[in-house]
């Protein structure tokens, strides 16, 4: 036995080639081994879990921000508040394979084999249809602002004018 592995040994190790594919295949398993024990880093995982799933909540924020900076650098918008509502969640989109025979026609999804289990092939995510936009703004009682807010509010969102109502703010001084 020892000698069966010294001839096998000096059958690597006279080749340099061989000796060289060899020690590389060696060193790029060992590399994919400890790479498996290096724990992700949180911007990966943070990212992963934004692009995953976007609740109700966070997206109303997020377009809530957006939309008061915008109507801010309105000019005499002034102080601004906006609230977003939303009609549904974002609205996920699979492929679809159709067979159609003599009287009817039967619809299945296309699956994918991903990490070991079957999943639906997903062509693309509806983002959320907005139900309502209510704006405060400061400026709210110029014809002026209110149709530059409602110009501005219709056309990012891509909603009729009917769906934004915008409202002047009370004065904080109890006036």
């Amino acid at each position: 036995m020892k000698d069966s592995f010294k001839n096998l040994i000096e059958k690597f190790t006279c080749d340099k080639k061989r000796l060289f594919i060899i020690v590389a295949g060696i060193v790029g398993v060992l590399l994919l081994v400890v790479s498996e024990f290096i724990p992700e880093s949180e911007e990966d995982v943070e990212i992963t879990e934004n692009d995953d799933e976007m609740s109700f909540t966070s997206y109303e924020k997020d377009i809530e921000e957006r939309l008061k900076n915008l109507i801010e650098s309105i000019d005499g918008a002034g102080k601004v508040q906006v609230m977003v509502t939303i009609e549904s969640g974002d609205e996920k989109v699979y492929a679809t394979e159709s067979k159609k025979t003599e009287n009817n026609e039967e619809k299945s999804y296309v699956l994918v084999d991903i990490e070991g289990s079957d999943s639906g092939l997903l062509l693309k995510i509806a983002q959320p249809e907005i139900r309502g936009v209510a704006i405060v703004c400061q400026g709210a009682d110029s014809p002026t602002v209110r149709n530059a807010v409602v110009g501005a509010v219709t056309s990012v969102l891509g909603i009729s004018s009917n769906r934004v109502n915008v409202s002047k703010m009370k004065n904080s001084n109890g006036g």
